[in-house]
């Protein structure tokens, strides 16, 4: 599974420029000295993301199940937030990169590492990348040892250590490992180490493309080392550090390299170094370069010391002499410098005269210039005036134009007033039709109630006969009771018809009635007037107010 995620980690990194580094990938107790995890962002940009807010290293938890984060940077402040606290740790940041240092890695440490970096995309979607690469533990031997040994046993195999004299295998790969020597005098002579990669060979095509150089002691694990776009990072510490650089180029004029140098090297310094190189090819292939160089930091002999002493006592002489050419020159210098006084005196004097000439023109213009001042000012008043006077009669036109609106408005509402009154008259002229129509049509129903009370007086008087002749029935009843069954179903028919036509007698007369008392109308003689009372007073139409005889038959 480790194998598998580092391989995807690595196609990964080689498409978004998102890059994680470890050294070594296998660790060892009491073998590894320390353990090198760098999260970095080549060319400061990733594919799919157009803003970069944070970079976060993290490594898997097995207990969990799940990555947990150590240490996050933000992209835009360079602020390194610490989430997790590491014993016998080194931290280092800078722009879009984090390198942190373990010191002595355990078998706690062989886990998965992983660098996440977190932005929008063109679409200001916020998106996560990432890259991870494992660290493996082995009981027995590192990787490392393993390649060591097989250099010792293969006595043929020897590392040029001067650069005009490149192996074939450097020839080969393009790579090149030197020193400034095979054999350094303890705590005396600098040791100075060299790696370069050249991107492109005169006549070939570009193949490949360096992402990072590493320095390695044998023991004591990374001296220093560079990403692609990122700062040459050291773990030499102190004064012992006289000089580290590098640079990593893409081009073919060009060749990419890390160099340090440092004093006071020790014997524990002696041993194999190696030059790592992490290329990545066009098929998204990863891998890595290695050459090899020994260095043997030897105890000074007496003669040593016979020479170095030589050299002090010399250089001694050299300061001591340039010591004396040294004072000859200061004194020197102290003369000239009391000339230049004396110079400096005399001019003095000078500007002081022409100062007092310059003072007494300034007064003259400042003079002037009260005058120039008060000649603004009134200037200025009259301007004040003179805008003032155009604020006012702005205002009037404004007035004016304000006039000329509402008289407009009023003219208009004057029109409507007129147009509304031609309304109302219009409306009255209909209404006085309408009440016309409406005096016709009471007039109308007046004349169908006289006729409607003359229906009525000749039902009652057919009532009547009808009567009598129910009567005249009733007293022959006893001498034709042979016909009484026939005579009875006739009066059955006559009394039901007789009391159909009744009651739309008493139909009408209530309507007719209703009619009266929603519409009286004054008689305009005595004899239309119907009362209990057998003389009612009453007023006529003409005004008139008469007594009339309602009991008598045409009464009046």
């Amino acid at each position: 599974f480790l194998r598998l995620a580092l391989w995807v980690s690595l196609i990964f990194m080689s498409s978004s420029e998102l890059v994680i580094d470890v050294q070594p990938s296998v660790i060892s107790p009491e073998i590894t000295p320390q353990l090198v995890i760098n999260c970095s962002i080549t060319n400061n940009q990733v594919q799919h993301l157009d803003v970069i807010k944070c970079l976060t290293l993290s490594r898997y938890n097995e207990t969990n199940r799940e990555f947990e984060d150590l240490f996050t940077l933000n992209s835009s402040t360079l602020n390194l937030k610490k989430l997790h606290q590491l014993k016998f740790s080194q931290i280092s940041f800078g722009n879009l990169y984090i390198t942190l240092i373990l010191q002595n890695p355990t078998q706690f440490d062989a886990l998965v590492y992983r660098c996440n970096v977190t932005g929008d995309n063109e679409e200001g979607t916020n998106i996560s990348l990432f890259a991870k690469m494992a660290v493996e533990y082995e009981n027995n031997s590192t990787a490392l040892i393993e390649e060591i040994r097989r250099y010792k046993k293969n006595e043929s195999f020897q590392c040029s250590l001067k650069k005009h004299e490149p192996s074939e295998v450097n020839q080969k790969s393009r790579f090149q490992f030197y020193g400034s020597s095979d054999i350094i005098q303890e705590l005396i002579e600098p040791l100075t180490l060299k790696c370069s990669y050249k991107t492109l060979s005169q006549g070939h095509k570009e193949t490949s493309t360096i992402q990072s150089l590493f320095i390695l002691h044998e023991t004591n694990g990374v001296i220093a080392y560079i990403n692609k776009h990122q700062p040459v990072v050291t773990t030499i510490q102190g004064d012992n550090l006289k000089n580290v650089e590098g640079e990593i180029f893409d081009n073919e004029s060009k060749d990419s390299y890390l160099q340090v140098t440092w004093n006071n090297l020790k014997h524990s310094e002696s041993g194999k170094y190696f030059c790592e190189a992490h290329i990545n090819y066009p098929d998204g292939i990863f891998k890595k370069l290695n050459e090899i160089i020994t260095i043997i930091v030897q105890s000074p002999t007496p003669d040593d010391l016979v020479k170095v002493m030589g050299v002090l006592l010399r250089q001694s002489r050299v300061d001591k002499e340039s010591l004396i050419g040294n004072k000859q020159e200061l004194k020197t210098i102290k003369e000239d410098l009391d000339i230049n006084i004396r110079n400096i005196t005399s001019i003095k004097k000078d500007l002081n005269a022409k100062q007092e000439n310059i003072t007494r023109i300034n007064e003259d213009l400042d003079t002037k210039q009260q005058n120039i001042t008060c000649l603004k000012d009134d200037i200025k008043s009259t301007k004040q005036d003179i805008v003032s006077i155009k604020k006012v009669l702005d205002t009037m036109q404004e007035n004016m134009k304000s006039l000329n609106e509402d008289f407009n408005t009023n003219i208009q509402n004057i029109t409507s007033i007129k147009k509304d009154m031609n309304t109302y008259n219009d409306n009255i002229i209909r209404i006085e039709t309408d009440l016309d129509n409406n005096n016709q049509n009471i007039l109308s129903i007046r004349r169908e109630a006289d006729t409607n009370k003359q229906d009525i007086l000749r039902i009652k008087e057919d009532l009547d006969t009808k009567q009598q002749n129910m009567l005249s029935i009733t007293e022959n009843v006893d001498t034709n009771r042979h016909k009484m069954s026939i005579f009875q179903e006739n009066l059955t028919m006559m009394v039901a018809n007789l009391s159909t036509e009744l009651k739309e007698v008493q139909s009408k007369i209530h309507e007719v009635n209703k009619l009266l008392q929603f519409v009286h109308v004054p008689p305009k003689t005595c004899r239309n007037v119907s009362s209990p009372q057998a003389r009612a007073l009453v007023t006529l139409s003409s005004g008139l107010k008469v007594m009339c005889d309602t009991k008598t038959d045409g009464g009046g």
